[in-house]
């Protein structure tokens, strides 16, 4: 915060590291971005930890409304300065401008109110045995207890799910990645962990940013603390190291949540230090992996399926990476191919390497030669590849085919129905799963929800949707409201939108 940068830089030293292209280099390179990281000391930490306690003057029940108020307007402080923001986080996350322009400007994180009302939602047991509404919100929930839990859904429907977290006095954060905010994101949810405690504050807030996007959180709390300051004079992003052991454990200690999203490595890592403070909470959000699944597919479904699997070059977790589709494959082929050759003029790749597109065209060209079994629709030197695989899958076919789909390498796999899809889904553990772009019949979309939602998936979205979540649903199974509340494990499945 801008009241605590003069005590607590005073005599810091600094690690200078050089962006260019979602690479850190250790010296100056053409075209990279220098980023300057203060690296605190014992003494500094101390002095930064108790600003930040002081800083805490936002009473918790006010948090949501304000931060939603804020970033409203800091995003449009920010898409305002886009031609002076894009093109330094182009550079440094390899990421085109065009297409952090189409993320940045889809305005979906927060609709109006949206996570007010999602804050207030109190679910009984009855969501573990059906599909429910969220007050005043399009789509429906549903909870899947794990574990112990399952048992309970039939014997206590009206009996409240959640029960309040306790009060905290530091929400503690870890962002991994190029993709841009997701420091941010973790800083508002810390933000609201006091939410279910009436006469309390929000808590301080401190996340340990990425290293490889360290650019779009430092810029938009700045926009926030021009419109709210008493907003972010509780809030810090920094950088320090996971070895630094007694740091690790000082803050674990000290927090009530921790949230990190992060690889699998690193979320295993975090457990392992968080288990020696056991009253800190841990909301992992590790690796994992999305679909389409599309009956009867049209071109306007191919155009907007195209763009859930172009966003992010399939390098996030939110990007489509096979296609499951009931109905003509060869024309949605076609038609998909078509989509991603229009978008790679519109919404240009970034730096990721082209060796996937090339070894994608080389290994399904060689399979399908002779047979109908594997079909391309793209070109050796596009910037991306369609491929229609018809061949028998099992298990680890599917979990190979996955692997596979990066830097806009996208299958198309035929399916009877959508159920056939969600019965594949299951070849890949629940922990990896995160979300769908769909678009299916009112009955068959509501019968994939149940077997999709069992099987793992936390999230159906609409095509064209899959890169815009919208933070009042479920993220990787939570909702907000798991930041402010407690309940028995499980993950919650969020439609979030009303045409199943």
């Amino acid at each position: 915060p801008a009241a605590l940068r003069e005590q607590v830089l005073a005599d810091v030293s600094w690690e200078n590291v050089w962006l260019r292209g979602g690479a850190l280099h250790d010296r100056p390179v053409d075209g990279a971005v220098a980023v300057h990281w203060p690296r605190l000391g014992p003494a500094q930490w101390a002095v930064l930890r108790a600003g930040l306690q002081q800083g805490r003057n936002v009473p918790a029940d006010e948090a949501a409304a304000r931060w939603e108020v804020a970033l409203k307007a800091a995003f449009a402080a920010l898409l305002a300065d886009a031609a002076t923001l894009l093109p330094i986080l182009a550079a440094a996350t390899g990421y085109s401008e065009a297409m952090l322009a189409a993320a940045l400007g889809g305005e979906e994180l927060l609709g109006a109110g949206a996570l007010s009302r999602a804050m207030a939602y109190r679910p009984t047991w009855s969501v573990a045995r059906r599909w429910e509404t969220m007050p005043e919100l399009p789509g429906k929930i549903r909870f899947f207890p794990a574990g112990p839990a399952r048992g309970l859904a039939s014997l206590r429907p009206h009996i409240p799910l959640f029960r309040p977290a306790p009060v905290t006095d530091l929400a503690l954060g870890y962002a991994a990645g190029n993709v841009p905010g997701t420091a941010l994101l973790i800083a508002l949810l810390g933000a609201l962990a006091n939410q279910a405690s009436a006469g309390s504050y929000a808590p301080a807030v401190l996340v340990r940013n990425s290293r490889h996007e360290p650019l779009l959180a430092a810029q938009a709390l700045n926009a926030i603390e021009a419109a709210d300051p008493e907003l972010t004079a509780g809030v810090a992003i920094m950088i320090w190291d996971y070895a630094d052991g007694a740091l690790q454990a000082e803050l674990m200690r000290s927090a009530g949540l921790m949230i990190a999203a992060a690889g699998d490595e690193t979320i295993g890592a975090l457990a392992v230090q968080r288990a020696r403070a056991p009253r800190c909470r841990f909301h992992a959000h590790g690796h994992k992996a999305s679909f389409t699944v599309i009956e009867d597919p049209t071109p306007e479904s191919a155009r907007l399926a195209a763009l859930d699997s172009a966003l992010w070059d399939l390098n996030g977790c939110l990007s489509a990476r096979i296609h499951f589709v009931a109905g003509d494959v060869e024309a949605y082929g076609r038609h998909l191919a078509d989509a991603m050759r229009e978008l790679a003029t519109r919404i240009p790749r970034g730096t990721t390497p082209r060796r996937f597109v090339h070894r994608a065209f080389d290994s399904y060209t060689a399979m399908g030669a002779g047979t109908n079994q594997t079909q391309v629709y793209s070109d050796y030197d596009e910037d991306f590849a369609v491929i229609v695989d018809r061949r028998p899958w099992d298990g680890d076919r599917f979990r190979h085919t996955v692997n596979a789909c990066q830097g806009r390498v996208v299958v198309v796999r035929p399916v009877g129905d959508a159920l056939e899809a969600a019965h594949m889904l299951r070849w890949l553990p629940s922990a990896n799963l995160q979300s769908v772009s769909a678009s299916l019949g009112q009955t068959s979309g509501r019968l994939f929800a149940d077997a999709a939602g069992a099987a793992g998936v936390t999230a159906i979205r609409p095509l064209g949707r899959a890169a815009f979540p919208q933070l009042a649903y479920s993220w990787d199974g939570l909702l907000p409201l798991d930041v402010a509340h407690v309940r028995p494990a499980g993950h919650f499945t969020t439609i979030e939108f009303d045409a199943v």
